[in-house]
């Protein structure tokens, strides 16, 4: 079986990872589990330890130019002239390049609260939660 030799065999298969919406959601179900299991369980070391799952969804994002051009193909632009825009500035990157930069930057983001949940998600989590039962 012969195969384009800029596709890699595992294109097709981590597509997903770096798709924006399953990265947030993913975040999203991270944080959630970890709060519901803290609360539930009465321990918020949960929370802390689903703060590494979600700074592996930063790892995701900020990857996603291996997963969404392909693994291969990620950084086959960079040679590309430059073009003109509508207003006459020069544009060198592409709209999907842009949009692949944005899932960058939230990635980064994402991990930067990755890292403190997974360092500070216990001791707040458990003061804001004695906060709230004081209201009660």
């Amino acid at each position: 079986m012969m195969r384009d030799t800029d596709t890699h065999p595992l294109d097709s298969t981590v597509r997903i990872f770096g798709s924006r919406g399953f990265i947030v959601v993913f975040t999203v179900i991270s944080i959630s589990l970890g709060c519901v299991l803290s609360v539930t369980q009465e321990n918020w070391v949960w929370l802390g330890r689903f703060g590494s799952l979600i700074s592996i969804s930063g790892l995701l994002a900020t990857s996603s130019p291996l997963f969404i051009k392909g693994i291969y193909k990620s950084q086959s632009g960079a040679g590309r002239l430059a073009s003109m825009d509508e207003r006459g500035r020069l544009v060198t990157t592409t709209a999907k390049e842009r949009e692949i930069g944005d899932t960058m930057i939230l990635g980064i983001a994402i991990a930067v609260l990755g890292g403190l949940v997974g360092a500070f998600g216990e001791p707040a989590g458990e003061a804001i939660y004695t906060m709230f039962e004081q209201c009660l």
